[in-house]
């Protein structure tokens, strides 16, 4: 954390980037959030010495492939339609397990269908089934009943909160752990509301009257004047163009000599937090310049951090991790004691997926 004298200037814009775990205070000479890398674009050369001839067979492949890019085929979902089945033809037959089956779908000579962890890691051929609790031949069940197994789809636990996924039967508990509309609590005391975050961001704002800023988009940065209130210590962040985000600004008083925490928090379960995205945000307090000296020596505070996230809007977890913002009392402005705050939300690219990308 540092505190600087020059022009003030808002967060210029940016894109993308990857950043580590911990959070960290920058300064400048030059106030002003610090710009992220540009878009990443992917093309595709030729290779170096390679001849490139163009034929009448080849132009003619070149204009079918144009017009197939020009109109591409229209693809329509395969119809579906909803049945009822026994739980134990889509489960292990073994009671103590009970787990969704996977294809490939293996039985034993008595017709017990196993998951792969109670048959071992083998496939066809001598195992022990311990439905049977004895050693025994397993054959595959057929490509007909792999099919059944991997196709079966069922709603999404949270369907209630708002999530419409539509997902395969034996990957529901990784889709329940993951999924972003986990149900999350109202933060106010006394309050049961428990909702996904889009709806939750709904009850804080009509409920408690919580007030709401958006974003432009991520990597596009407003300017806020953010009272300094205990009563009050909590505002509503949404991101243009993605609705199932919730961020929470807080400004929390820190210690007896009227310094102030800013810090920003993403509301989501710990599974959505896992499973991710990762965001980065840019925080920048600006203040004129002290008394006596030219107004172009306004003073600026930036910090950089990853956004925390809470089950709880507001739970305090950015500051429990240290990701926040200190404001000295000099820099609050006018009688009401004001921060007058630039903040900008990143999307965090993974390194690995970005070489997915590029590669593909």
């Amino acid at each position: 954390m540092a505190e600087e004298q020059g022009s003030r200037r808002p967060p210029g814009p940016s894109g993308q980037s990857s950043s580590s775990k911990k959070g960290k205070s920058l300064s400048s000479a030059s106030p002003g959030c610090p710009p992220f890398s540009g878009v990443m674009v992917v093309t595709q050369e030729p290779v170096e010495g390679q001849a490139v001839h163009a034929g009448r067979a080849s132009r003619a492949r070149a204009a079918a492939a144009g017009e197939h890019l020009a109109n591409p085929p229209v693809e329509f979902p395969r119809p579906r339609i909803n049945v009822s089945l026994e739980l134990r033809l889509l489960h292990c037959a073994v009671a103590a397990c009970y787990r969704p089956l996977k294809p490939p779908v293996f039985k034993c000579e008595a017709g017990h269908r196993l998951c792969g962890n109670c048959r071992g890691d083998g496939g066809v051929g001598e195992g022990h089934c311990r439905r049977c609790d004895r050693g025994a031949i397993f054959v595959h069940c057929g490509p007909d009943m792999d099919e059944v197994v991997g196709s079966a789809r069922v709603p999404c636990p949270f369907e209630a909160y708002g999530c419409v996924s539509a997902i395969v039967y034996h990957d529901g508990a990784a889709h329940r752990s993951a999924c972003a509309y986990a149900p999350c609590t109202c933060a106010v005391a006394r309050c049961r509301y428990t909702a996904s975050p889009p709806m939750l961001r709904e009850h804080l704002a009509s409920a408690h009257s919580w007030p709401e800023d958006s974003l432009p988009g991520y990597g596009r940065a407003i300017q806020l004047r953010v009272p300094t209130s205990e009563s009050q210590p909590h505002r509503l962040l949404v991101v243009k163009g993605d609705k199932r985000r919730l961020f929470v600004l807080s400004v929390r008083a820190r210690g007896a000599a009227s310094w102030w925490a800013v810090s920003v928090a993403c509301v989501r379960a710990s599974g959505a937090a896992e499973a991710g995205p990762r965001y980065m945000c840019y925080l920048c307090a600006e203040a004129p310049a002290e008394p006596g000296m030219p107004a172009s020596n306004g003073r600026c505070l930036i910090m950089e951090a990853e956004v925390a996230s809470c089950e709880v809007p507001g739970g305090g977890a950015a500051v429990e991790e240290r990701m926040a913002l200190v404001v000295p009392p000099a820099m609050l402005m006018g009688p009401s004691k004001e921060i007058e705050l630039g903040v900008r939300i990143n999307l965090v690219v993974d390194p690995a997926l970005a070489s997915q990308m590029a590669a593909g």
